[in-house]
């Protein structure tokens, strides 16, 4: 269901909002309304924004001032709810390049459609312009972390029990390590040796595979250094 575009002149976000700072109050609209409990008029006045949301992870919300002919309509075609009530407004993201701009009311449900835009035209969210101006370095730095993090998840549970069972050096199971206590073996690998004991210290040889690295990484993590024959090199 589809309701009328009431500025269909409108194609940018500048052509309807001024961004403003933080904690400005919204444009004031004064009218009359009847009280039900003493019977009589009063005016009363509710703010028109300033808050406008944007439904799309990439945008941000806004503190905007509507444009006078923005205002002017509203007054025109909205009704207030009350003491109460509160005019903002939402942007839907409908495709990259259209956007529907929303006035709604806070208390009841009535809004307006105001306009479809260009998305692009929209301010961009401002953690997103921090994180694309990250430094190199941090970018690799957070890929290798979640690297690791999928490492260590795709051991399971299981093979973690697998790799403190061997550094007690007792026999254990799991999806894919086993060990009889002195060997810990990769199922991958056809039940290659991925670390074994030795004289009474862990001897952690060649993979010659991430996944098996990643698992000698974990056998350092969970051993004391004193167990490692490295430690003593």
């Amino acid at each position: 269901m589809s309701k009328p575009i009431s500025f269909p002149k409108a194609k940018k976000f500048s052509d309807l909002f001024t961004i403003v700072p933080k904690g400005t109050r919204g444009v004031p609209w004064r009218f009359e309304d009847y009280s039900f409990i003493t019977g009589k008029k009063r005016w009363e006045t509710i703010p028109i924004g300033p808050y406008l949301s944007v439904r799309n992870p990439d945008f941000r919300s806004f503190s905007v001032r509507p444009h006078d002919f923005v205002v002017e309509h509203i007054k025109k075609n909205m009704l207030p709810a009350g003491p109460n009530d509160t005019i903002n407004f939402e942007i839907v993201i409908r495709s990259p390049r259209q956007a529907l701009v929303v006035a709604s009311n806070s208390v009841i449900i009535g809004s307006r459609w105001l306009a479809l835009i260009d998305p692009r035209t929209i301010p961009r969210s401002e953690q997103n312009d921090r994180a694309r101006r990250r430094p190199a370095a941090r970018v690799a730095r957070s890929r290798a972390t979640r690297r690791t993090t999928r490492r260590r998840r795709w051991l399971g549970i299981r093979d973690h029990k697998v790799l403190v069972a061997f550094i007690d050096r007792q026999p254990q199971d799991g999806h894919k390590l086993s060990t009889d206590g002195r060997l810990l073996r990769g199922y991958w690998l056809g039940g290659g040796r991925l670390a074994y004991w030795e004289r009474g210290y862990i001897i952690l040889p060649e993979t010659g595979s991430r996944t098996g690295d990643a698992i000698q990484r974990a056998v350092r993590r969970h051993a004391a250094p004193v167990q490692l024959a490295e430690y003593h090199e």
